[in-house]
């Protein structure tokens, strides 16, 4: 397993699937919110060993996709933003992510824990993936 590298392919294929957006290694929050392009960020929590093989690990891996945000009228401050816009980006994230889960570099395998929109505050989708393999820690590993 290699965290760094199961991040980096996820960028690449953020890149490839979302031409226009700007994909970024690293945690990100709301405040990066662009209304000129959409922006992504790919980051990896800790490697922890799996239940009693300690030969084997777990990585968490974060995607944050924020799309371009749209300009609101003053007067139309208070109606809700289309929600079709944040709820094709899910569609589309799970659509990426699904012929790689067993393929992707840097771990063995990886599942898709949650998609999660998010039409108001931060008008993008969150998602939580953790990555399988080898732990590097170890001497099996």
């Amino acid at each position: 397993m290699n965290a760094i590298t199961f991040q980096t392919s996820i960028q690449t294929l953020l890149e490839s699937t979302f031409p226009t957006a700007e994909v970024k290694i690293g945690e990100r929050t709301a405040q990066t919110v662009r209304r000129d392009k959409d922006f992504a960020c790919v980051f990896t929590g800790p490697i922890k060993p799996v239940g009693g093989n300690v030969n084997n690990a777990n990585v968490a891996l974060t995607i944050r996709y924020w799309k371009q945000k749209p300009k609101i009228d003053a007067k139309l401050r208070n109606t809700p933003l289309d929600p079709t816009p944040i709820e094709t980006l899910q569609a589309a994230l799970a659509a990426m992510l699904k012929p790689v889960l067993a393929s992707t570099a840097g771990v063995d395998y990886f599942h898709v824990e949650s998609i999660t929109p998010d039409v108001n505050d931060e008008y993008g989708v969150e998602v939580v993936c953790t990555g399988w393999g080898r732990n590097p820690a170890e001497a099996g590993g």
